[in-house]
């Protein structure tokens, strides 16, 4: 297979030896079965939730192992992330160390919670040294190919889906099971379905690097498995972030779009929506059916109303640093009686965690990263395309949904992120 772009190794001054120029592959075998490890990690068929299984999916636990593998891979193989942080402009480190100390004050005066906020917040930061590490991988990495960083992450989120059919499959009481709530990797079958959004993004990315018609039946058929399933799963958020990304890609990879690419996606959609149509639901909350329904309901925010005023409510409490990460689910329940985890809102979550300083510091580099990805001038086409893709669809469900609450998907899109940095960081390099 060949790449459309002219600079796909990224060719960087490097620091490592020959025995280190394949790092970037240990790292795509890592993220490529990232999701269905988290899957079998959470499995439970019989639907009764302990608190260990309970752990694991909240705080995304196998997911958060194989993330600081991954870091400590970097690291031995000389990632050191303070010496990016010292290249970044001086604002922009002094705004860091204000968000740091906010994040850590905050989860000081928790009180009782003080341990699961610090385990949260670290959460946050281990996202933004996984953003650091991936860049400095494939930097570092002449033979990086971003083909096949795109096409192993498309066969483990095939995999990924496999393994959901199968264990739906294999239930023992289906008429009794939980299925909203209890289908594994996640708490609910909205989150798997806003990172199976964020996933379908990668074999679209495909029908635009790869010619040879030998690979693209497999490539559709990637297309279709990963759309029929998010539209069965009747996931709103994860259908309104994919097509908002495929709309972005092409904006960014328009040189690159033909009658072959748009004919080929207006069928795989069809084709999906024909699928997820025929596939029985085995429970209420699944399906197009209700995708539909829930737009007609009278509230179409499905009671996000009144967690946002809820949330507001409680911000105002606490409105400089914050409650302090991970303790909404709890003061949620204690005060109002919501068992939610997150506020189905990144600013307001980033508001109710760390106050209007650290948040407000926190929003403001969400924005800043999104523009500097638009500004990336430097960057072939397709890894600023899948970027953008990929920024634009979890930020958009992150509004009305928890992507940048949960780790999954914030190293899926963050992976798909980075060559698109590494790329900038290799040329950079070249020209001093």
């Amino acid at each position: 297979m060949t790449l459309i772009m002219k600079s796909a190794p990224f060719a960087a001054e490097t620091k490592i030896d020959g025995s280190e120029t394949e790092i970037w592959r240990i790292a795509i075998l890592v993220l490529a079965i990232m999701p269905a490890f988290h899957m079998v990690a959470t499995w439970d068929a019989d639907g009764n939730l302990t608190w260990y299984a309970h752990i694991l999916r909240v705080f995304s636990l196998p997911v958060i192992l194989l993330e600081i593998f991954l870091l400590i891979f970097s690291y031995v193989k000389g990632w050191r992330p303070w010496e990016q942080f010292k290249s970044i402009p001086k604002i922009i480190q002094i705004a860091a160390y204000i968000f740091l100390g906010v994040g850590f004050v905050s989860s000081i005066q928790s009180g009782n919670l003080l341990v699961l906020s610090l385990l949260n917040f670290f959460k946050s930061i281990m996202q933004i040294l996984f953003l650091s590490a991936m860049t400095y991988t494939i930097t570092n990495s002449p033979k990086f190919n971003l083909l096949k960083w795109h096409s192993f992450i498309t066969l483990g989120a095939c995999a990924y889906v496999a393994l959901m059919v199968l264990f739906c499959l294999i239930i023992p009481n289906p008429d009794t099971f939980r299925w909203v709530e209890r289908i594994p990797s996640a708490t609910n079958i909205r989150q798997i379905g806003n990172v199976i959004g964020i996933l379908a993004i990668v074999p679209v990315v495909l029908l635009y690097t790869v010619r040879e018609r030998i690979y693209w039946p497999f490539i559709v058929a990637a297309n279709i498995t990963l759309l029929a399933f998010l539209m069965w799963s009747g996931t709103r958020g994860g259908l309104v972030g994919y097509f908002i990304a495929i709309a972005m890609i092409p904006l960014f990879a328009w040189k690159l779009l033909n009658r072959r690419i748009i004919t080929t996606m207006l069928l795989t959609w069809a084709t999906s929506v024909g699928i997820a149509l025929a596939l029985p639901i085995p429970a209420e909350g699944f399906g197009l059916i209700r995708v539909q329904e829930s737009m007609k309901a009278e509230d179409v925010t499905s009671g996000r109303l009144a967690v946002w005023n809820s949330t507001i409510e409680a911000i105002k409490e606490a409105p400089l640093i914050g409650h302090g990460s991970g303790t909404f689910r709890s003061n949620m329940a204690r005060t109002k009686g919501y068992h939610y985890n997150h506020p189905h809102n990144f600013i307001l979550q980033f508001i109710y965690d760390w106050g209007f300083l650290g948040g407000g510091i926190a929003a403001i580099f969400v924005i800043l990263f999104g523009l500097n990805l638009l500004l990336l001038l430097s960057a072939s086409i397709v890894p600023k395309a899948t970027a953008i893709g990929a920024f634009s669809a979890i930020t958009s469900v992150a509004l009305i949904d928890g992507t940048l609450f949960y780790p999954l998907p914030m190293i899926i899109a963050l992976a798909l992120i980075a060559p698109a940095l590494a790329e900038k960081a290799s040329r950079d390099n070249q020209l001093t």
